[in-house]
């Protein structure tokens, strides 16, 4: 069987739905609406990391008796175990929530990092960082430090059109890509093409090239996250990612 680009978009008004069930083995991948003025309690899973990440809008986010205030795209990573509490402000707080299933050595490797979580940022205060394949105009920027989530990174990239990502190619790892608000592009691999819009998940396959095009007066702006097969393989992103001064 040939490995295809599939996209899928959250349909309108959905308040829950798991994207691309069974797509990457070991990953589940949810869109959660928050009503306007409302909390959603979660337990968190044993066996596996939650990254978290908030679209915009404002709330707030707690871990036991201490909060962290939502008012930009924000990426979360809740402790081990803990107890995670999301409320919404005057509008309805929508995210993200992909969870990672953990060997128990990965777990073992989680624990000893538990003083780094519950791991919050703001979208302004990642790192950017710079890459061969896109253009000098475009800010990229890595969400969540490569030594944080076993076998996981997570980033964003942006840029106006004209421009394009240029065609690369990762087969240790797999992609998908997330269209934030205002994302307008196409993506390409192995001759295949797909629009990728605002709220639209994309699975690019392993090991495909691939790469992404923006026209003229359109805007790119998506998450990209990857998935590792092997701890070892993360040394790609220190090869590829060359980090900037904010």
């Amino acid at each position: 069987m040939v490995n295809t680009i599939k996209t899928e978009g959250i349909p309108p008004r959905a308040t829950l739905v798991t994207l691309m069930p069974g797509e990457v083995d070991g990953v589940t991948v949810r869109y959660h609406v928050v009503e306007a003025g409302r909390s959603l309690s979660i337990e968190e899973e044993p066996g596996k990391v939650h990254i978290r990440l908030f679209l915009g809008g404002s709330g707030e986010v707690t871990f036991g008796t201490r909060a962290f205030t939502i008012r930009e795209i924000t990426i979360v990573v809740a402790a081990r175990g803990a107890q995670t509490v999301v409320t919404a402000g005057s509008a309805p707080l929508g995210f993200l929530d992909i969870a990672i299933e953990l060997s128990a050595a990965e777990e073992a490797e989680l624990a000893k990092r538990d003083g780094r979580f519950p791991y919050v940022r703001e979208y302004s205060d990642c790192e950017k960082y710079l890459e061969e394949s896109k253009s000098p105009k475009t800010v990229s920027r890595a969400l969540v430090p490569s030594d944080l989530v076993p076998r996981f990174s997570i980033g964003t990239v942006q840029t106006t059109g004209p421009d394009l990502a240029g065609e690369h190619e990762h087969g240790m790892l797999e992609q998908f890509l997330f269209g934030l608000k205002g994302n307008r592009c196409t993506v390409r691999a192995d001759g295949e093409e797909a629009a990728l819009g605002e709220l639209m998940l994309l699975h690019i396959p392993l090991g495909s090239r691939h790469s992404a095009r923006v026209e003229p007066g359109d805007n790119l702006h998506y998450v990209w996250m990857d998935i590792f097969r092997r701890k070892e393989d993360m040394t790609y992103l220190a090869e590829a990612h060359h980090p900037l001064s904010r």
